[in-house]
């Protein structure tokens, strides 16, 4: 195939067309982002995870502060509790569709797992 002429034109993906559509203050630098079919969740330098719509607009309240995410450290125990989050945030996370949860790496090397209560995600 490689002898084709014209092969490699015809292996080229379509040119995509971006623009802005609406700036966003989020009060912080942006550390993660994950799509969730018509949101976005946001992690941001400051500790908060912002649940936005692909529009632009927010979704229920501006933010979800990571100080008040129970963690359970323990498997068999659905029990969390509050860990200590000043001057920590989320560096990097990764949606799971089998567990409906987001894998998180915190910036002091701490991992997470972060499930919604309900079958949706809200800031609420």
């Amino acid at each position: 195939m490689k002898g084709t002429p014209h092969y490699k034109e015809e292996q080229c993906a379509p040119s995509l067309n971006l623009e802005k559509k609406q700036v966003l203050d989020l009060q912080a630098s942006i550390t993660s982002l994950q799509s969730m079919l018509e949101d976005l969740l946001v992690a941001t330098i400051d500790g908060f995870l912002h649940l936005i719509h692909w529009d632009g607009m927010m979704n229920g309240r501006k933010a979800i502060n990571l100080c008040t995410v129970p963690f359970s450290v323990d498997l068999h125990s659905s029990r969390g509790s509050y860990l200590g989050f000043e001057d920590v945030h989320i560096k990097d996370m990764e949606y799971c569709a089998t567990l409906d949860g987001f894998a998180v790496v915190f910036n002091d090397g701490r991992v997470g797992f972060i499930t919604p209560m309900s079958s949706g995600f809200t800031a609420e």
